[in-house]
């Protein structure tokens, strides 16, 4: 089991091709459970019980945006569904609990195993510190609780970590090493910040990356030379084409009308 213990603090695990140094050991513990990572880059999630708590649809939606802003926004990762769960449901289904946060297994061993992923929103008999930064924590633990989600085992547990962060294993190990060890993953319970302020550390983000994939960019279609900006009288507003935009060479008072035409020989999304 992997517990969020609220009182201590934490980093990351994540490292694969790492050259360990002479007379340090892999033996069963790192950062990734390779085994444990997901074949797809689309993971479903469900709620089990989304109408039994208190700030519950804040909480949830708090979660959410943890996800989007670290795991998702950093690589090939997403997330869907986030509804009930019925008795069908695949992926990671999470149970809403005034209790330690934590996983009962890593990354795709999470699929349709109920209360697979358990997450505090009230903190009245846990973490009590909890009660007045609430957006904070759930925040920080679903960013946490997540990079088990996804496979990451606890940063401290290995064993190239400093011996005393190493006095504070917790939960699976791993046994894939992906970065060099990181003091500042949120997946370190020896991070100076607590669970990494629930953001994603550099060495993170090249984790996840390597083991997902870094985000796809869209294509963009340039429409330089093929788009002018008229106001509602037909007279011209000039323009210059600034980067991927346009900027205003002229300021207009608020509420000003205007319409925006463009020309172009194939269709286009605007």
């Amino acid at each position: 089991m992997h517990r969020l213990v609220h009182c201590i603090l934490w980093g990351t695990l994540l490292s694969a091709g790492v050259v360990l140094a002479p007379g340090v050991e892999a033996q069963n513990r790192a950062v990734v459970l390779q085994s444990a990572v997901w074949d797809t880059h689309e993971i479903p999630v469900c709620w089990e019980n989304p109408a039994d708590a208190p700030l519950n649809g804040q909480g949830r939606q708090w979660t959410r945006e943890a996800v989007q802003e670290t795991w998702e926004r950093y690589s090939q990762l997403r997330f869907t569904g986030w509804q009930a769960c019925t008795t069908q449901s695949r992926g990671i289904h999470i149970r809403i609990a005034d209790e330690g946060p934590h996983v009962k297994r890593l990354g795709k061993y999470l699929d349709g195993m109920p209360d697979g992923m358990v997450v505090n929103f009230t903190f009245r008999r846990w973490g009590l510190s909890c009660a007045e930064t609430q957006e904070y924590c759930i925040k920080g633990i679903a960013t946490h609780e997540f990079g088990h989600a996804v496979s990451f085992a606890h940063e401290q547990n290995r064993p190239d970590a400093p011996a005393e962060c190493r006095a504070e294993r917790a939960g699976t190990d791993g046994d894939v090493l992906v970065t060099p060890y990181d003091l500042s993953s949120v997946m370190n319970y020896c991070n100076p910040r607590w669970v990494g302020n629930g953001k994603l550390s550099a060495l993170d983000i090249v984790a996840v990356q390597k083991l997902y994939g870094a985000p796809r960019q869209e294509q963009v279609v340039d429409l330089a030379a093929t788009m002018r900006f008229e106001l509602a009288s037909k007279a011209e507003m000039p323009a210059r084409h600034q980067g991927r935009g346009y900027a205003l060479t002229h300021a207009y008072p608020s509420g000003t009308q205007f319409q925006i035409l463009i020309t172009r020989p194939q269709p286009a999304y605007v």
